[in-house]
């Protein structure tokens, strides 16, 4: 019967072990699953993604005429994404159709507002407007939020 309960306890804890090396996993997705965020880097300009629950990307680039769709995941410290293998990446030169990863950290550095949902119907595809490459509209997209 001692041992019973050793195992169990044994049990107890290696789940809560195992919640805890997790949860930061699942904070951070709910920091992006079902989220618009708004990024501005001074080599591709503005930039607003919808993150669904689901893992898909729905990037507004600036220039574009409709939402570049994609991927997105978490792995580890990154983020990373996947876009058709018939898009193009003008600052890295790369085309799409593989996983690209970066840090959360320079992530987070670059996004200059959030808004719970899909506030620019980016899923449909169709965009608002076309965005410009500089620091254009951030007001004006934060204040949908």
């Amino acid at each position: 019967m001692s041992i019973a309960k050793f195992q169990n306890k044994s049990v107890f804890l290696f789940l809560i072990a195992c919640s805890f090396l997790l949860l930061p996993n699942v904070i951070w997705a709910k920091a992006y699953s079902g989220k618009t965020k708004i990024f501005y880097e001074r080599s591709h300009g503005t930039q607003v993604e919808y993150y669904s629950s689901s893992g898909g990307a729905y990037l507004w680039y600036p220039g574009n005429r409709g939402v570049v769709k994609g991927r997105w995941r978490r792995r580890g410290k990154q983020i990373c994404f996947q876009y058709g293998a018939n898009t193009y990446n003008p600052v890295t030169k790369k085309r799409g159709g593989r996983w690209e990863c970066m840090p959360v950290a320079y992530h987070q550095k670059i996004l200059k507002g959030s808004c719970k949902g899909d506030v620019f119907n980016l899923a449909t595809g169709r965009i608002p407007y076309v965005l410009r490459k500089r620091r254009f509209g951030l007001v004006k997209l934060t204040a949908k939020c």
